[in-house]
């Protein structure tokens, strides 16, 4: 990422070139916001196997997209 910062708990070890803004979790979030999403069944970039993601885009403000917006929150279910 050129910029913003990811969290992630509990951390793993990510690809150097790792952009979450590229993800269909994020991108979906941005897509459909105010509203809850869910991905389709993936592979885990951090090891996990296959996961599904649940996301929910956080604006300051209403659904205004600015550099200053903290972006999606995500929320991994691993599928066993």
């Amino acid at each position: 990422m050129d910029t913003g910062v990811m969290l992630m708990y509990p951390g793993a070890l990510l690809p150097q070139n790792y952009d979450p803004t590229t993800r269909s979790w994020y991108l979906r979030a941005l897509q459909f916001a105010g509203r809850l999403v869910f991905t389709g069944p993936y592979l885990d970039d951090g090891g996990a196997g296959s996961i599904l993601t649940l996301s929910y885009a956080i604006f300051e403000g209403k659904y205004v997209l600015t550099p200053a917006h903290p972006g999606p929150l995500a929320i991994p279910f691993k599928l066993s």
